[in-house]
């Protein structure tokens, strides 16, 4: 329990609200749920959360992950 209380005091200070999703839904954003398409035609659905809330069991990806990072920096949207 003491752990947990100093890792929760080490993150407070850069917490933030995040704003309810963008009106603009066809473009990649924070806690947006992704379905990609491979060249076979296979689907995966990934969300992307912050790095504290991975949970490979529940298909969740870190904002700061080099995939996320390269859907949201190359302005990926809806059937790109």
């Amino acid at each position: 329990m003491a752990a947990y209380y100093h890792y929760l005091q080490k993150i407070m200070p850069d917490l933030r609200v995040v704003p309810a999703a963008p009106d603009d839904q066809d473009k990649i954003f924070f806690a947006a749920w992704v379905t990609l398409e491979n060249e076979q035609g296979d689907h995966i659905e990934y969300r992307i959360v912050g790095p504290d809330e991975i949970d490979h069991q529940k298909d969740n990806i870190s904002m700061d992950s080099p995939l996320a990072l390269a859907l949201a920096l190359c302005g990926k949207q809806v059937d790109d």
